[in-house]
């Protein structure tokens, strides 16, 4: 029983606590027209009106109520009340992911090498602190595989930086 607890907890954690720090959980920032102010002159942005369309361009400057942007080499304005979301294209943290697909593969390695231990060994009676070393050997090699999965995937994203209210 202890042994199944501690199993569930190294696959269910990780994955948790990846979707709390990821902010998985927390919703973009609404309605914090202060945000877009911090943009610096040029910034890549895609902009999301009420309407529905979608608009890619360069942040030129904010006012008290209308975004100004550089789209398709003309300056354009757009008013807060038209607009529902500003994104900005955010970089990859290649280290988090290595980690949290290390963390992960581990999750995922060190139970299926527990449990199958006893099958490779050909040992129905094996200790649990055999099988324990096969699920330390597994997780090993999947953690690996994992930080290295990470490590290639996730590039850029698009961070919501507002969201009208």
């Amino acid at each position: 029983m202890k042994i199944s607890m501690i199993i569930a907890a190294l696959v269910f954690l990780p994955v948790i606590a990846a979707a709390r720090i990821d902010g998985g959980l927390q919703g973009p920032p609404a309605g914090n027209w202060a945000m877009v102010e911090r943009l610096d002159r040029d910034t890549p942005v895609t902009l999301r009106l009420k309407a529905g369309d979608s608009i890619q361009g360069a942040f030129v400057a904010l006012e008290a109520e209308s975004v100004q942007m550089l789209v398709d080499g003309q300056e354009r304005r757009f008013p807060r009340g038209e607009v529902a979301e500003i994104g900005r294209r955010g970089q990859a943290n290649r280290k988090r992911n290595a980690m949290w697909g290390a963390l992960i593969g581990f999750g995922v390695g060190f139970p299926a090498g527990y449990f199958l231990a006893p099958y490779i060994g050909d040992d129905d009676d094996m200790p649990n602190s055999e099988q324990a070393k096969g699920g330390a050997a597994f997780g090993a090699i999947w953690a690996g595989i994992g930080a290295g999965l990470g490590a290639l995937t996730g590039g850029t994203h698009e961070v919501v930086i507002y969201r009208a209210r």
